[in-house]
């Protein structure tokens, strides 16, 4: 692995104009910010060379410990490929891609990592989750002895290729997916699956009508979360990691034990035909549901949430809420008729700071959804919730997702836009969900109900 030095990167305050959608609801205006909330930021991350695109996957930690697992876009000689590692300290840490048969590298995609600490090292123990492809095997790269890290490739005598999804607090329980003709049918089909303390992929239990279940999303304590469909998805390579169902499929959790649960897609109303849970919070009691939709609407996402607080979720009451913009159609609901499209990808480790994206009359722009003191969510367009708690460091920036929420909420990453429109990573702090109240910047309120 080597490290690209990013320190001397230029960051601005952001254009606002490039907003078109604002707050509808709560935001106060000229507000004093007090002293600790000054220290509120923006930071963008300048491409290394050799680099086309940056994509953070998540952020873990504080301030100067701030770790930020990425997928990027390189390109050597003639070779362009994708690859995968993570930034500390204004440096990029690249796991090496392996090179194939032919000579061409193999590309990793970042999915997933863990804090585990082994060693004072520059990347306080981390394991990043990647795949390798077109080779099609799951791997992860073990940086807990060293930076360079080693790239282990997990077992599986189950179909044709295999792909990571999630893993858990020490590394013991990885899940994921295989495909290939898994049954002797002659019929290919993907299935989700687990590797359990460095053994064989393991087939996950499913609905005896399933053609096609994924494994997405692993909390601390091993709850796992994803789909399965009774028909098989069409339209997407077979080895495609991370292929979320766009129709027809229903959610499904697992329990560290084996039994699992199916999500029908009537736990986001009686017009929803499909939902897909994507990620689950390392607390365990909140998921995140993408791809809910219906013959009439777009795509929306939403979480479904275990209220006991027992993370019980083979047998709990689960609540359901609508994470979009709010009620764009004006009929008092915030529902699947609302028309715009919005899509969760990360969240802290409580449920309580959700991030991912929301597009509204075509334009796609970062989104936070934040639980206040009711227990409501509370949308936010991230770029003027940032100018309003005092951001700096954000002019000529177009945000166009958070994929990232620190454990404790604090920290947040995405990808963007910088001034020379290239497309790269940011980070920013945020005041805890409890100051946002104090502060009188309340969003627009998502909706809940209870299945």
């Amino acid at each position: 692995m080597h490290g690209t030095n990013t320190n001397g990167l230029t960051t601005r305050t952001m254009n606002r104009h490039a907003r078109r959608i604002t707050l509808a609801a709560g935001l106060a205006i000229g507000l004093v910010w007090s002293s600790s909330a000054s220290a509120q930021s923006f930071h963008g991350m300048a491409l290394p060379a050799g680099v086309q695109e940056l994509r953070p996957s998540g952020i873990s930690g504080t301030g100067p410990d701030v770790v930020i697992p990425f997928k990027a876009i390189k390109e050597e000689g003639v070779q362009v490929f994708e690859a995968s590692g993570v930034w500390k300290d204004g440096v990029s840490f690249f796991a090496a891609n392996p090179v194939g048969g032919d000579g061409l590298f193999q590309d990793l995609v970042s999915i997933q990592y863990r804090r585990m600490a082994a060693r004072g090292q520059t990347i306080p123990g981390i394991d990043v989750v990647i795949r390798k492809t077109p080779a099609g095997k799951a791997m992860y790269w073990d940086t807990r002895g060293s930076d360079d890290g080693v790239l282990v490739e997990l077992g599986s005598t189950l179909g044709a290729a295999s792909w990571p999804g999630g893993l858990n607090a020490d590394g013991s329980l990885i899940t994921g997916a295989v495909y290939g003709d898994l049954d002797g049918s002659g019929e290919p089909t993907r299935a989700a699956v687990r590797w359990v303390n460095g053994g064989l992929a393991e087939l996950l239990p499913v609905p005896g009508d399933s053609q096609h279940s994924e494994v997405f999303g692993t909390s601390l304590g091993g709850t796992s979360v994803g789909c399965y469909k009774a028909i098989k998805e069409n339209g997407f390579p077979s080895t495609s990691h991370r292929m979320i169902p766009t129709e027809g499929a229903n959610g499904m959790i697992w329990s560290p034990g084996g039994g699992y649960r199916v999500i029908s897609p009537s736990i986001a109303g009686a017009d929803a035909a499909s939902i897909v849970l994507t990620t689950i919070s390392d607390g365990g009691g909140v998921a995140l549901a993408n791809n809910i939709s219906t013959t009439r609407s777009g795509s929306k996402a939403g979480i479904v949430a275990d209220p006991s607080g027992n993370d019980d979720w083979i047998e709990a009451d689960l609540d359901f809420t609508f994470l979009d913009a709010g009620d764009i159609n004006g009929d008092g609901q915030i529902d699947l008729m609302d028309d715009h499209d919005s899509s969760a990808l990360a969240l802290s480790a409580d449920g309580s700071v959700v991030g991912g994206s929301a597009t509204l009359f075509g334009q796609t722009m970062a989104a936070l959804w934040i639980r206040g003191a009711s227990g409501a969510y509370e949308y936010h367009d991230v770029g003027t919730y940032l100018s309003h708690i005092g951001g700096t460091g954000m002019d000529g920036w177009t945000l166009l997702e958070v994929t990232g929420v620190s454990a404790d909420g604090s920290m947040i990453a995405g990808v963007g836009l910088n001034p020379l429109g290239q497309t790269t990573g940011w980070y920013a702090s945020i005041p805890s969900p409890g100051a946002l109240t104090l502060l009188g910047l309340g969003g627009l309120l998502a909706s809940r109900r209870r299945r």
